[in-house]
Formats: C-alpha cells, sequence, structure tokens
C-alpha cells in the first residue's frame, strides 16, 4: 500500500512538473497530438472554465444529398453542449459562455475551432475492419486567461473511432474521448 502511494505521488509530480515547462511538445502524456505552453499557470488560479462555442465555419461538410449531413450539421449545432459536458466530467466549475466577455471573475476560457468531423463508413467498419471506414474528430483548441486575453496553452487533439454503431453514437463517442483529453489537459495544470 505505501508502495502504491509513493508511485503515484511520483507519477502526480511528473505530470505536475511536465505540465510547468513551456515549450511545444508532441504526443503530450499520450493525451495530445501537440501542445504549446505559452505560459505556465495554476487552474486553482480561476473561478471556473467557460467553454466558448466551438468555431465550425470552416469544418468541411458532405454534399447536402449524403445520408450524414444532416446528422453532422445537428451535431455541430448542438457541440457547444456536447463539450462542455464531456470536458466537465472531469473539470469543475464549468460554464458555456457566448463569448470571453460572459466570463464572470478571472476564467480560464477553452476556444476550439473543428478542423474535421466525420462519422465514417459503418459497412467499412464491419466488412473490412482494420480502423477502415473509422470516424475522425480533429479539433484545435487553445486556452486563455479571461483577465488579460493571454493566451496560455494551444493544442491539436485528432480522435479517430472504430465502433460500430450508428453515425450518431460514433459522433458522442468521439466528443467524450476529445472531453476527456481536454479536461486532462486542464487538470494538468492544477497545482
Amino acid at each position: 500500500m505505501k508502495k502504491t502511494l509513493i508511485i503515484l505521488s511520483l507519477l502526480f509530480a511528473c505530470l505536475t512538473a511536465a505540465a510547468e515547462q513551456t515549450g511545444t511538445f508532441t504526443d503530450w502524456h499520450n493525451y495530445l497530438d501537440s501542445i504549446s505552453i505559452k505560459e505556465d499557470f495554476n487552474l486553482r488560479d480561476y473561478a471556473k472554465v467557460c467553454i466558448l462555442p466551438p468555431d465550425t465555419k470552416d469544418t468541411p461538410l458532405p454534399d447536402e444529398k449524403d445520408n450524414t449531413y444532416k446528422i453532422r450539421k445537428e451535431f455541430l449545432e448542438t457541440l457547444q453542449d456536447k463539450l462542455t459536458e464531456a470536458v466537465g466530467k472531469k473539470v469543475s466549475p464549468i460554464e458555456k459562455v457566448a463569448s470571453i466577455e460572459d466570463c464572470e471573475g478571472r476564467c480560464l476560457v477553452l476556444e476550439t475551432k473543428i478542423l474535421q468531423l466525420h462519422s465514417g463508413n459503418q459497412a467499412l467498419r464491419v466488412w473490412v475492419g482494420f480502423g477502415a471506414g473509422c470516424g475522425e474528430f480533429h479539433v484545435q483548441g487553445r486556452l486563455i486567461d479571461s483577465s488579460n486575453g493571454n493566451v496560455l496553452v494551444e493544442f491539436k487533439q485528432r480522435r479517430l473511432t472504430t465502433e460500430l454503431t450508428n453515425h450518431k453514437a460514433v459522433l458522442k463517442k468521439l466528443v467524450k474521448s476529445l472531453g476527456s483529453d481536454i479536461s486532462t489537459m486542464i487538470n494538468a495544470f492544477k497545482k
């Protein structure tokens, strides 16, 4: 038992120490594809985490005749709620806001841009396998200090899934996985 506590303490110290380093990293703690830590910060210095509406204006969508067009469009329209829920499972307090100006007090603001959202091809996942037809969610984001507008962290993350379910379930799983990755990153700055 004592040995386990020592190992867990060392692991936590390593995560905290890595979060304190400024610089650009790839495959950060096996959670994020890339991260650029601009300024060290302590999550405890912020009243809450605020989630801005994701920027989806340049997110590619299929042709309107495609059977996934409506599903993806509706998913993007409700993405702020889904992302807030997913990140909020491990980070609190958390609040969705329309703009940085809506944050009360000193807040850590999550700003995201959706680069790719695709539910994949269910037939390929079933009949071919080996990653064929996988769903994809690719995002870039920033953590911003609401009190001064400084960008503290920039990151990119791409999630894939070969879930053998319908399009909505694949997208839901992707946003949950991404939310978990983002919340793990945010919590790494809690000192």
